[in-house]
């Protein structure tokens, strides 16, 4: 892993991602944009935090680190055009940051349930190994053309403010 630090949980969700098909592992990508976009990551694992009036409440999205909003949104669009060029049988779309049409295995939905299990630090800890993973083009076996992270970060770059994000909450 390229995250130090990490918990057993953390190593064990990586270990059991990386075994997985690039087609699931894509699944997982896309299932992690869609929570960035609706502001699921949060410190009370809320689905909808910005009904909830707690101001206990900590919300990690792209602009939680000074990333140019609307980033999770092209990351989301992009890699669905991805998807949707490795997987013929099954098309997805996007409409107001959600995902529709896409079928999770039951050994994908086992992995998404271990990261919804995680601390918010543990999931920040995921998303910067990830990024990292992902901008390195290790994240998938095969050689999947997935762009660039683009705004002139490399994943490094994101995986050290989310780190620093994580120290200013504590």
């Amino acid at each position: 892993m390229y995250i130090t630090e990490t918990t057993e949980k953390e190593k064990q969700l990586i270990e059991n991602l990386e075994e997985k098909s690039d087609k699931e592992k894509m699944q997982f990508l896309l299932y992690i944009s869609e929570c960035l976009i609706n502001n699921q990551i949060n410190s009370k694992n809320l689905t909808n935090p910005m009904l909830v009036e707690d101001d206990e409440v900590n919300i990690f999205n792209m602009q939680s680190i000074n990333i140019t909003d609307g980033f999770e949104l092209i990351f989301l669009q992009s890699n669905m055009t991805i998807y949707n060029s490795i997987n013929k049988e099954e098309k997805i779309y996007e409409e107001n940051g959600n995902i529709y049409g896409i079928e999770y295995k039951e050994t994908i939905k086992k992995i998404i349930s271990e990261f919804e299990n995680l601390s918010f630090n543990e999931k920040l800890d995921i998303l910067g190994e990830i990024f990292i993973r992902y901008d390195n083009n290790t994240y998938f076996k095969e050689n999947i053309s997935n762009q660039k992270l683009n705004f002139n970060y490399t994943g490094f770059d994101l995986a050290y403010r989310i780190k620093q994000f994580k120290k200013s909450l504590f």
